[in-house]
């Protein structure tokens, strides 16, 4: 799944690659669809999943909804620029859109993962990697509850908020940290970042 040499370095023609991640929980969502109201001309790279969708995801928006079969299908072909296993579920960025918006000179937003982030910042040391955290776990658990997800038992929300303390370790491998304690302070503090990164040359 290795990129050619042309793909690993920013051109001056070429879009940035803007990562955005962290453990469940901490509002990426929210974050990066309101990120896209304030910079349309980004382009949001859509995930694909196995998992079932959520009551309030749509095919096409949220992610693209596919069986295992077809998942790895795409994966064993290169399709992919990254892909882990979640919880019992494989989740993956397609890679043919990022690359073609990029050559564009049009900039990607990927709203993923710590591991799969790290593993693009390995495949394209450019990319410019956001570190979303929520202020507290108490506040994490409440969101993670928020959201209507049949399969979220005590369990699970234990399994996720102690892999949460884990994947915060990793925030020196970032380019940024985010807060994501107020959704207005938190967006205007990441409009500025994704701004500030895209007008460098």
């Amino acid at each position: 799944m290795s990129p050619d040499s042309s793909s690993s370095s920013t051109s001056p023609s070429q879009g940035k690659l803007i990562v955005i991640a962290g453990p469940s929980g901490v509002g990426k969502g929210t974050l990066v669809s309101e990120l896209m109201k304030r910079i349309p001309e980004l382009y949001l790279s859509i995930s694909a999943t196995t998992r079932a969708p959520r009551p309030h995801e749509e095919e096409g928006k949220h992610y693209f909804f596919v069986d295992e079969d077809a998942f790895m299908e795409l994966a064993m072909h290169g399709g992919m620029l990254e892909y882990f296993e979640v919880y019992g579920d494989w989740k993956g960025t397609p890679k043919p859109p990022i690359e073609e918006k990029r050559a564009e000179g049009r900039s990607v937003i990927l709203e993923i993962d710590v591991q799969g982030a790290l593993k693009v910042k390995e495949l394209y040391p450019d990319a410019f990697l956001i570190f979303v955290k929520a202020p507290s776990q108490e506040i994490q658990r409440r969101r993670l509850l928020e959201r209507e997800d049949p399969n979220m038992t005590e369990v699970m929300l234990d399994k996720r908020l102690s892999a949460a303390e884990k994947e915060e370790r990793l925030v020196p491998h970032f380019s940024a940290l985010l807060i994501n304690d107020d959704l207005g302070r938190a967006l205007s503090e990441l409009t500025a970042i994704v701004k500030d990164h895209i007008a460098k040359v």
